[in-house]
């Protein structure tokens, strides 16, 4: 958000990343730190999480996005700041969203694409409000969230990661979990 880590910025025209980066970081409160916090506080303990200080974000700002994303490559400013202190994989290495570096993004995948047949998926990926549901996955999540809460026509106020914009474009749904 901050450093334009994510791949499909990379496909971002440059006059228009930073308003990009703007959005997303103010999709925060509804998408990562809403998980951060719920994650944290259902284990009793406190997330810091200091990206997201006031300062930190103020500074993040402004710095030109020419610093952000160079030659394909997020967080370019941060991989430089950070060359000689640490490991060249880390800094090498790409962002990771939250169910990613969780590390059990695969086995609930392998497990919705088992449990739920083409038919019933064909049948129910598209949602009262005009969502499309991307994958298995996905129906697997919503039908725990109709479980708990029933099912409800407008979901506007509920957060959802934006993805690359070239999966919705090609009518083929967004990236596993996201929303373009």
């Amino acid at each position: 958000e901050l450093f334009a880590g994510y791949v499909y910025l990379a496909g971002v025209e440059p006059h228009s990343l930073e308003a990009e980066l703007v959005d997303i970081l103010g999709r925060l409160h509804n998408t990562a730190l809403q998980r951060v916090d719920r994650c944290a506080a259902a284990h009793g303990i406190v997330a810091h999480v200091p990206f997201a200080d006031a300062e930190v974000v103020d500074y993040a700002l402004s710095i030109p996005v020419s610093l952000k994303l160079r030659d394909g490559v997020g967080k370019w400013i941060l991989r430089q700041a950070l060359a000689g202190c640490l490991p060249a994989v880390v800094l090498a290495r790409g962002k990771a969203k939250f169910w990613e570096g969780a590390g059990v993004g695969e086995l609930l995948r392998e497990q919705a694409e088992a449990s739920i047949s083409d038919s019933d998926f064909e049948r129910e990926k598209q949602l009262p409000n005009g969502w499309v549901l991307a994958s298995k996955e996905e129906l697997v999540y919503y039908r725990v969230f109709c479980e708990h809460f029933g099912e409800l026509a407008g979901l506007d106020w509920m957060g959802r990661s934006k993805g690359m914009p070239a999966a919705a474009d090609s009518g083929q749904g967004a990236r596993r979990g996201e929303l373009p």
